[in-house]
């Protein structure tokens, strides 16, 4: 037998469509109440990206409604960066599968975070190629544990860091 349409039941694409009234009705919101949307995009699994990309583009098209998307790791360096050590590089992981994890590089300046290298899927030996020293970074997010500890040593967490990307704050 085949899955549904959007994947195995229970899938995005069988949950979303749902979640959006239930959200909505969270915030006691209505859909014209909202202004823009945002969207990650990635690093994650190729048909939840596709989905949720899909899914947010047609309802600014049809809303007539802006929409910006952001890097998921982008967004955990930024809710890191007020709780990482001062100087430090940021270094959001998430668990790649097929023993690599997605890491993003990034700099705190003036209340931001900037890229400070590409973000990449790397094995742990590539990682720990890429890293400015030991002591010099701070890593973070579900990815670390990927490795069991390997890049643990040299990427010490910063107190209270996020271990996936934050949600949008209500408006």
């Amino acid at each position: 037998a085949r899955p549904p349409p959007g994947g195995p039941a229970g899938g995005h694409g069988v949950k979303l469509p749902g979640a959006l009234p239930d959200l909505l009705g969270a915030a006691d919101l209505r859909l014209p109440d909202i202004e823009g949307y945002a969207v990650g995009l990635g690093p994650g699994s190729f048909t939840g990206l596709r989905i949720g990309l899909a899914t947010w583009k047609g309802l600014a098209y049809a809303n007539r409604r802006p929409i910006a998307g952001a890097s998921s790791l982008a967004a955990m360096a930024a809710e890191a960066a007020g709780v990482a050590p001062a100087e430090r590089l940021l270094v959001p992981l998430l668990d790649a599968r097929k023993g690599e994890v997605y890491a993003g590089f990034y700099r705190a300046a003036g209340g931001r975070v900037e890229p400070f290298r590409p973000e990449a899927a790397l094995s742990p030996t590539a990682l720990q190629d890429l890293l400015p020293g030991p002591g010099t970074a701070v890593g973070f997010g579900g990815g670390d544990k990927a490795f069991r500890g390997e890049p643990g040593a040299a990427l010490p967490p910063p107190p209270a860091a996020p271990a996936r990307p934050p949600p949008f704050p209500a408006a």
